[in-house]
């Protein structure tokens, strides 16, 4: 899924530097033209500017055209890349017209960029079989200056991207606006260019800088005029996240984002997104995207992006790689134990799943220790874990690296999936943030003896091991957090109470009076392990999805 150009451009630009060899065009001295394999390209301008300034542009020398001296046909997800420096103190803000061939002035391939910082790298992504025959520069307007220091083909982008490594990028097929009240920022055919095939393309978001809780706008507009919207709730943090073309649509005219006017949009472009942030995802796209191809589809959670999600295709394959973790984990009467698949006949895991790196790093230990024989998937979740950092080593050599995993599967209703990619997250917090870790831990041991025995009389029902304080405060945070707080204290004390005592009914009478005495302390545990998680995340009880589409 990383960025690339395909072999085709790079052996058509290699003929046109052989053909340069009997060519008796006047070379450009000022910058160099580049072929994907940074070859300097033959070409000749257009203007005859003197030798050295056949870039350098100001109202006495405002167009030029450069001509490569053998044109080529521009394959998929390609761009033409021009850096731009802006002139010296006094020059201005100019605005630099570029054009390919040069087309018609509202081409694609055709668009004005204002320089407005020292350095840009403006972006012209290509249709493909565009024949290459001249790229037209100009400087619109009389006044300012700029240079150009170079130009390139590189890979497909669309967008803006202020780059904290690099220049401003930013290409045609994109606007901005802003206001008092608000900014727009639109991609027109975002995806046209790329191949259809390109399993990594998306469209990338980095931003930071605004309040908490305020809705950004994703609106994607197909051909017939449909239009899907999303909502991204604003995090105190900010997020570099990625919204994939399968979530999209391949096929979308545009795709326009509306925020706040004072929200620092970082980056806002399509592209063949590299494997590191396509996999970046707001756990909300996790419930939104198709279903996985194989397995299961694998996302980092762009808030916590140690945090591996994977998303299964049924119960079945997650019992493959998870069921026997699971016992060995957390369950009664199992835990450290390595587990038969004989003896699990009947037993029942968990629907959704999540682990931190210590006990993950722990199983394939016990395992590599006790020849105990591992499924296929369980080796294959090993080499997963070890290549994302969650463990580090193998076997016997496994340790604790950084991270966690959480799971859910498709098999699980809409509703569930909610309630469980929820409930799972808030344990990957836990598992990753120590401050956290020691807040909710703390939290739990503030707890009477008195006021604990539901919670763990629950626990131990529902084949969590009570015995195990560390895993006991971790479940009560994630229970009472899986749903806002306004319904924490009917959901513990009538519908979880029924649950048990449908097994039990002989706690009725004692369940009755504990509930009498702790009700409302459901509640009023929930609201500060809210507090918390929405000071340091904005993550609310019951919803640490950010990403929704609007019906």
């Amino acid at each position: 899924m990383s960025s690339r150009i395909s072999k085709g451009l790079v052996l058509a630009l290699c003929c046109c530097a052989l053909a340069s060899c009997s060519s008796k065009a006047q070379s450009v001295e000022g910058f160099q033209w580049k072929d994907p394999a940074g070859i300097p390209l033959p070409f000749s301008q257009g203007a005859g500017w003197p030798a050295g300034s056949e870039g350098s542009f100001d109202p006495g020398h405002q167009v030029n055209q450069y001509m490569p001296e053998k044109g080529s046909r521009v394959p998929e997800g390609a761009s033409l890349l021009v850096a731009l420096r802006r002139g010296p103190e006094g020059g201005g803000s100019p605005r630099v017209g570029i054009s390919v061939n040069p087309p018609k002035l509202d081409s694609p391939a055709s668009t004005v960029f204002p320089i407005v910082s020292d350095e840009i790298l403006a972006c012209l992504p290509l249709d493909s079989g565009l024949e290459l025959g001249s790229v037209r520069i100009s400087l619109e307007g009389k006044s300012g200056s700029f240079s150009v220091e170079s130009m390139a083909f590189g890979p497909f982008f669309l967008g803006i991207d202020k780059g904290s490594a690099g220049p401003l990028r930013v290409s045609s097929r994109f606007t901005q606006a802003r206001d008092g009240k608000g900014q727009n920022i639109r991609l027109d055919r975002p995806f046209a260019g790329l191949p259809e095939e390109d399993a990594g393309a998306g469209v990338l978001l980095d931003y930071g800088g605004a309040k908490p809780g305020e809705p950004i706008l994703i609106v994607a507009t197909k051909p017939d005029g449909t239009r899907l919207v999303y909502s991204l709730r604003t995090r105190p943090r900010g997020t570099r996240t990625c919204l994939d073309r399968e979530l999209l649509g391949s096929d979308i005219e545009s795709l326009e984002l509306e925020a706040p006017a004072d929200l620092d949009i970082k980056a806002f472009y399509a592209a063949d997104i590299s494997r590191e942030d396509n996999e970046r995802a707001d756990l909300g796209r996790v419930l939104l995207d198709p279903p996985p191809r194989g397995d299961f589809a694998l996302y980092r959670w762009d808030m916590l992006p140690s945090v591996l999600v994977l998303d299964f295709k049924d119960y079945d394959t997650q019992d493959k790689y998870l069921k026997r973790l699971a016992f060995f984990v957390e369950k009664t009467g199992f835990r450290g134990s390595l587990v038969r698949d004989a003896d699990l006949t009947g037993r029942h895991g968990w629907n959704a799943h999540d682990y931190g790196s210590e006990d993950l790093a722990a199983f394939y230990r016990a395992a590599a220790k006790k020849y105990f024989p591992l499924h296929q998937e369980e080796r294959d979740l090993e080499s997963l874990l070890a290549r994302y950092g969650v463990i580090q080593g193998s076997g016997g050599d496994a340790v604790p690296g950084n991270g966690a995993i959480i799971s859910i599967a498709r098999e699980s209703s809409p509703a569930l999936r909610w309630t469980f990619i929820v409930h799972e997250s808030t344990h990957a917090v836990f598992f990753s943030d120590p401050a956290y870790r020691r807040y909710a831990q703390a939290l739990w041991a503030s707890l009477g003896l008195r006021e604990r025995w539901f919670w763990t009389t629950y626990f131990g029902w529902a084949g969590y091991d009570p015995m195990d304080d560390y895993l006991m405060g971790n479940e009560f945070q994630a229970y009472l957090l899986q749903q806002p707080v306004a319904a924490a204290e009917e959901y513990f004390t009538k519908r979880k109470s029924a649950e048990l005592l449908e097994k039990h009914p002989e706690l009725t009478d004692r369940v009755a009076a504990y509930m009498a005495e702790f009700g409302t302390s459901f509640a009023k545990r929930a609201a500060a392990l809210e507090s918390w998680m929405e000071a340091t995340y904005g993550i609310e009880a019951g919803r640490t999805v950010f990403l929704t589409r609007r019906l």
